[in-house]
Parts: C-alpha cells; sequence; structure tokens
C-alpha cells in the first residue's frame, strides 16, 4: 500500500477540494489498513485463518461493512457513510496504482482470489508521497493566500 501519509495526504485533497467533512473522509481512507489491527489476533489463529483476516480488508467486502459499523455511531449516518465510502474507493484507487509485491489487490475477495495491480510505482516508492505532501501544502497555502477556508468539519461528532 501507499504509505498511511500519502493516503492521508490525498484524502485531505480530496476532501477539501469537494466539501466533504475532512475528519470523517480521512478516518474512511484508513479503513482499508485497518488490517494492521488484525495482526493484534495473530498469535491466536492458525496460520490459514491469520492470511485470510489480513487479507480480506485489502477488499470491499471487509472495507464497506466495517465503514457502515463506523458510521452508526455518528449523527449523520449516511452521509458519513457515504464519505467514507467514497475513501475507501479512493484508497483503493491508490492501492491498485502500485506494484503490489503479492500480486495487487483483491477486489473480489472472497468470491475471487484474482489480484488486481497498474504497476505504476513500487510499494515502498517514496515519490508517492513526496507529490501529495507538496499538494497539500501547495493547497492549504493557496487556501489561506486567497482566504479560502477550505471545507469544515461539522460531522465529527459521534451520537
Amino acid at each position: 500500500m501507499p504509505d498511511a501519509i500519502t493516503h492521508l495526504a490525498v484524502g485531505f485533497i480530496a476532501s477539501d477540494l469537494r466539501g466533504y467533512d475532512k475528519a470523517v473522509f480521512l478516518l474512511g481512507s484508513m479503513l482499508p489498513d485497518a488490517k494492521v489491527l488484525s495482526s493484534l489476533l495473530a498469535p491466536f489463529l492458525a496460520d490459514q485463518a491469520r492470511y485470510a483476516l489480513f487479507y480480506a480488508f485489502d477488499a470491499p467486502v471487509v472495507s464497506i461493512p466495517l465503514a457502515l459499523v463506523v458510521s452508526s455511531l455518528f449523527r449523520d449516518r449516511m452521509k458519513v457513510f457515504v464519505y467514507m465510502l467514497y475513501a475507501i474507493l479512493l484508497h483503493l484507487g491508490l492501492d491498485l496504482l502500485q506494484y503490489k509485491f503479492g500480486g495487487g489487490v483483491a477486489l473480489f475477495y472472497p468470491a475471487s482470489p484474482a489480484r488486481f495491480s497498474a504497476g505504476l510505482f513500487w510499494q515502498d516508492s517514496w515519490i508517492p508521497t513526496v507529490v501529495a505532501v507538496m499538494a497539500v501544502v501547495i493547497l492549504v497555502w493557496y487556501r489561506q493566500a486567497h482566504g479560502q477556508p477550505g471545507a469544515g468539519g461539522r460531522l465529527g461528532r459521534l451520537c
């Protein structure tokens, strides 16, 4: 995956340009990487179960229901879910651009084990991170120079 900084930077840019709630969108842009949390269960699972759990988080079949659960904690559930859905799709799109060591992203897991990848850059490449962070700096500078505040954050309140 592109690192977390790249996902957050691209999520910030997308949420700012589209006028989405930044906190919710950034949370959604990190949901497919919640697989890191599954590593906490790793010592208690067999190898095959551990692989299946880790493998599933990159797929929409796990990320989208996870967004549904997380969005149920907010007041405006449907709008939060839609923002998180957009952010998840953006995350998976970024993951699809890279050359994956494991063969790509399993978009249709568990129905199909096929993995997809565009192979535009390596998984550990720093170029996408630098480009994304520079774009955030330019966007913030432009907003401040022209007195435009950017997108607000009103949805980020829990029930």
